[in-house]
C-alpha cells in the first residue's frame, strides 16, 4: 500500500476494486487517480480508434468540468438509444 500512495506502483483494477469496497471511495475516482481506464474500457479502446481520437479531442480542447458532463449524459442517452439496435421488422 504504502508503494501506490508514493506513486511507486500503479494498483491493478482488482486492487482498486477492493479498496473501494473497503473504503467509502467511488471506484471510477480510483480508476481516475491511478491513471486507468479499466480493463473493459482499455479492450474497447483498442477495438475502436475513434474512441482514442474522441478523448484527444476531448483533452486537446481542455473541457471544463460542465462541458465534460455534459458530454457523458448525452453519451449515456446514446448508450441507451444506440443506433443500430432497432428491432427489425
Amino acid at each position: 500500500m504504502n508503494d501506490i500512495e508514493h506513486d511507486r506502483r500503479t494498483p491493478s483494477e482488482a486492487v482498486l476494486i477492493k479498496i473501494a469496497e473497503q473504503l467509502p471511495l467511488d471506484f471510477d475516482d480510483l480508476l481516475a487517480l491511478a491513471g486507468r481506464l479499466g480493463e473493459d474500457t482499455e479492450l474497447y479502446l483498442k477495438s475502436n480508434p475513434t474512441v482514442g481520437v474522441l478523448l484527444r479531442t476531448v483533452s486537446g480542447a481542455n473541457l471544463n468540468e460542465e462541458n465534460l458532463q455534459r458530454l457523458l449524459k448525452s453519451a449515456n442517452r446514446m448508450a441507451k438509444t444506440q443506433v443500430g439496435d432497432e428491432p427489425k421488422a
